[in-house]
């Protein structure tokens, strides 16, 4: 008796946390700088690494379209690229002075745009 409760009550808690799992999105697009820290200094280049996946396997050869900018200012550059045999890198340049170095990648997948974002920071510790 002790044992069937056990399993009844393990099978509800898992189907409750089944229930409690957010929605994914059908579409990613993953953007993330070469660093895993995303720390730099002034100056040092950054490189940013670009995914589109669908249903957690990368999309090859999938289009998109990047912007590099400042944190919450206009983009300084702009471009188009495939991702490949499943990701692309994107020469994110760098900055001279403290701040974060943003880059915005965004793919169309039927009809519908998908948006990835990744952030590189300069000297966070002198903001």
């Amino acid at each position: 008796m002790r044992t069937k409760l056990a399993a009844l009550f393990a099978a509800l808690l898992f189907s409750f946390s089944a229930l409690a799992q957010p929605a994914q999105s059908y579409i990613r697009v993953e953007v993330a700088p070469e660093r895993t820290d995303w720390v730099y200094g002034a100056g040092e280049q950054v490189k940013f690494t670009v995914r589109v996946v669908k249903n957690n396997a990368p999309l090859e050869n999938a289009a998109v379209t990047w912007e590099i900018s400042e944190d919450m200012m206009p983009p300084l550059k702009t471009g188009n690229l495939t991702t490949g045999k499943g990701s692309a890198t994107i020469e994110g340049g760098t900055m001279n002075k403290p701040g974060f170095l943003r880059c915005i990648v965004r793919t169309e997948y039927d009809g519908k745009t998908y948006e990835g974002m990744g952030t590189a920071a300069f000297d966070p510790e002198q903001i």
